[in-house]
């Protein structure tokens, strides 16, 4: 049984408040999110879903690292700690912020997606010529080897070899 140092276990509760903070801050993106431009029941569930699976597997993996595999009741409170001060103070402010950045970025892409879609679909056409000129140019059928050895097979069978 190892000793108790109360340095780590403070280091370890500051530690697990910073993710708490940071698992708020990584929340208002996905509300954000929600707000511009999900939509649909399913898809929102699917979004939550996926976000608190990784922040599990985050908070498995901290506590791994910082507390060797052990659950230990004050970093799981320091973590909803972090969230909900984070909530409260800094949430309130970069919520709005990101929110307001993801609708003006929608906006853009209302006002000018028929133009960018114009100018993708005339990029993708000429991707697709160049890509067949390459292959075209670097797969000529004549000049490969298996068709040569085929060839040789053919002739050397004629002369009666």
């Amino acid at each position: 049984m190892g000793y108790i140092v109360p340095s780590n276990q403070v280091a370890t509760f500051l530690w697990s408040l910073l993710l708490g903070v940071a698992m708020c801050l990584a929340y208002d993106i996905i509300r954000a999110a929600h707000k511009t431009s999900v939509k649909g029941f399913f898809e929102v569930m699917l979004i939550d879903i996926l976000f608190w699976g990784l922040w599990s597997l985050i908070t498995f993996c901290f506590l791994i690292l910082r507390c060797k595999g052990e659950v230990r009741g004050y970093v799981l409170f320091g973590q909803a700690l972090g969230f909900i001060v984070s909530r409260l103070t800094v949430s309130r402010i970069f919520f709005p912020a990101f929110s307001y950045c993801l609708s003006f970025i929608s906006r853009l892409f209302a006002v000018f997606g028929s133009k960018f879609h114009l100018l993708f679909f005339f990029c993708e056409k000429n991707i697709k010529k160049t890509f067949k000129y390459i292959k075209k140019v670097l797969q000529h059928k004549a000049k490969l080897l298996y068709n040569q050895l085929k060839v040789r097979k053919v002739k050397n069978n004629e002369l009666g070899e």
